[in-house]
C-alpha cells in the first residue's frame, strides 16, 4: 500500500508531502441527527446546533468537519477543541497534505477492523465510516460493543486485553497491511474514503 508519509505532530517532520497526524482520542467522531432533505450550508448549521447541545459549549469552543467517507449526505462530524485544533494548525510542515486523527490515517475496508497501538493509546478503524481514538481500557470496551469483523489488522506493539478479545473473536488476526489483499480486502487509504 503505497500513500504519503504518516506525520505524527510533535515528532520530526518528513520531507516532501506527507499526512499529519493527530491522537484519534482528542478528534471525536460524533453521529448527527439530520433530516435526509437537508443539505449544504443549512445542513451544517443544524449540525453545529446539535453539537452545541450535546456537547454543552459554545459553537466557538469547538471546531466540527464533516464526514462522509465516499460521499453522499453525511451523518456525521469531527469535532475538536477550538484551540487544540489551532495549535495544531500552527505546528504543520510545507508539504503537509491534510490534518486527521490517527485512526482516519489507517487503511479501512468493510468488515475489517485495523487496530494500531500507538504512544498515547489505541487507533482503531472500524470501516470506511467509523473509528476511534482512546486508551486501552476504553477501546477495549468500545471493541466489545461492536459487531465482530471479518477480519482484523492488528498493527503496533502488543496489548495483551485487547489482543485477547481480539484473538477471542474467531476470525482472521493479520500482522501486515500487505496481507490485507491476500485476505480479500481491497483497502482504502485516507484520501480515498
Amino acid at each position: 500500500m503505497t500513500g504519503p508519509a504518516i506525520w505524527r505532530l510533535g515528532e520530526a517532520a518528513p520531507q516532501g508531502p506527507h499526512l499529519a497526524v493527530v491522537p484519534g482520542a482528542q478528534a471525536a467522531l460524533l453521529p448527527l441527527d439530520l433530516p435526509d432533505g437537508l443539505r449544504g450550508l443549512a445542513r451544517e448549521r443544524v449540525a453545529a446546533r446539535q453539537l452545541v447541545e450535546l456537547l454543552g459549549l459554545p459553537a466557538d469552543r469547538f471546531e466540527m468537519r464533516v464526514f462522509a467517507p465516499r460521499g453522499g449526505a453525511w451523518s456525521s462530524a469531527l469535532v475538536v477543541d477550538a484551540d487544540e485544533a489551532a495549535r495544531w494548525r500552527g505546528a504543520l510542515k510545507p508539504g503537509c497534505l491534510g490534518l486527521v486523527p490517527d485512526w482516519l490515517a489507517l487503511p479501512a475496508a468493510d468488515g475489517l477492523w485495523v487496530v494500531e497501538t500507538v504512544e498515547d493509546g489505541v487507533a482503531v478503524r472500524l470501516g470506511p465510516g467509523d473509528g476511534f481514538g482512546a486508551e486501552p481500557e476504553l477501546a477495549l470496551v468500545q471493541l466489545q460493543g461492536e459487531e465482530p469483523p471479518r477480519a482484523v489488522l492488528r498493527l503496533g506493539a502488543a496489548e495483551d486485553e485487547i489482543d485477547g478479545f481480539l484473538a477471542g473473536l474467531d476470525v482472521p488476526v493479520l500482522r501486515d497491511a500487505d496481507d490485507l489483499r491476500g485476505a480479500g480486502f481491497a483497502p482504502l487509504r485516507w484520501a480515498e474514503a
